[in-house]
């Protein structure tokens, strides 16, 4: 597993949640893609996605997603140390 991966599933274990913005401090510029690679074999981690409304700058609104374990899933050790 890539410090990439490694970084973002620490920081879901540690915070609950990440958002895009949210990753690109951790480096990651195409969370959807890491994601769904953690998802796939051989990992297979139960990440699940919300999706938000949120107010842009200008006043519009705008969806993202926010990515989370599935309820009860607990990391095991080896994919974030």
């Amino acid at each position: 597993m890539n410090g990439q991966k490694k970084r973002i599933l620490k920081y879901i274990k540690e915070h609950g949640s990440i958002t895009q913005k949210e990753a690109v401090y951790l480096g990651c510029w195409r969370l959807g893609a890491r994601i769904y690679d953690l998802k796939a074999e051989p990992y297979n981690i139960p990440i699940i996605t919300t999706l938000e409304t949120v107010q842009s700058t200008d006043g519009s609104t705008a969806r993202i997603a926010r990515y989370m374990f599935q309820k009860g899933y607990k990391l095991p050790e080896k994919y974030y140390k």
